[in-house]
């Protein structure tokens, strides 16, 4: 257990315990609590998804796709993609590139994104329907499957980052980068400083004071919790950077 420095989901709750001031002695375990206890395992796993929620980019959300080509297909579900249900958020279209397997990574090449329907009417249209050779574009459908222009012939293989959803906090020894890591973000993509999690604390304070209609432990939560999250939203953003200049 670390209160100064809480790292898992049953240290989150602890601290949520101290700060509010609930009566009766500190839980040992997230599973199978009840009333007011019960209620702070809630808040604590609840801010954690409204955190993740506020932006659908978070650095440590971002993930990686791979799948080979299939002649069968004229589209790609994310499950094709080898993405789990309830883990998906959304593409990252600029990341998208292919290589031939069996020439491996020095044959790959980028993929460019265009429209689903100039995607539809190129290429599921007339003859371009049989058409099976390398693509060099993609669209994506409204479903999120990834559709490739022109259709891909054998033995290519596909990657494309993307960012995955938010992720609850369940078990005692859960920690925000661990359930994001479970499925997909990389090591160094998935790592979220542990200095961050008492916005999760804050915020269950901040419901607690809701709840209880104290206005006090709610301010002062509040104040914590934009404090957090104003250094988080400067560190764990994608940078902004300078486009190209104008031909």
């Amino acid at each position: 257990m670390s209160l100064i420095y809480p790292v898992t989901f049953l240290d989150m709750v602890q601290r949520a315990h101290m700060e509010t001031g609930t009566a009766g002695s500190s839980p040992s375990t997230v599973v199978g609590q009840v009333d007011q206890i019960n209620r702070l395992v809630a808040w604590v796993s609840a801010g954690w998804i409204e955190i993740q929620s506020m932006h659908e980019d978070w650095e440590y959300l971002r993930a990686s796709a791979s799948w080979v080509s299939d002649t069968t297909k004229t589209a790609y579900s994310t499950a094709n993609c080898g993405i789990t249900a309830n883990t998906f958020s959304k593409w990252i279209p600029e990341s998208a590139r292919n290589y031939v397997t069996s020439s491996g990574v020095t044959s790959e090449i980028e993929m460019f994104e265009i429209g689903y329907e100039s995607w539809r009417n190129t290429y599921l249209l007339g003859a371009n329907r049989n058409t099976r050779t390398r693509p060099s574009w993609f669209a994506i459908a409204p479903d999120k499957s990834i559709c490739p222009g022109p259709i891909a012939g054998t033995g290519y293989t596909f990657s494309m980052d993307y960012y995955i959803a938010p992720q609850p906090l369940v078990n005692d020894s859960d920690t925000p980068t661990s359930v994001s890591a479970s499925v997909g973000a990389s090591g160094a993509q998935g790592e979220i400083p542990q200095k961050y999690n008492m916005a999760c604390v804050y915020y269950a304070v901040m419901a607690y004071g809701s709840y209880e209609a104290a206005p006090e432990i709610y301010n002062r939560a509040e104040k914590e919790f934009h404090k957090i999250m104003g250094r988080k939203l400067r560190d764990r953003l994608p940078q902004v950077v300078m486009g190209n200049t104008l031909a």
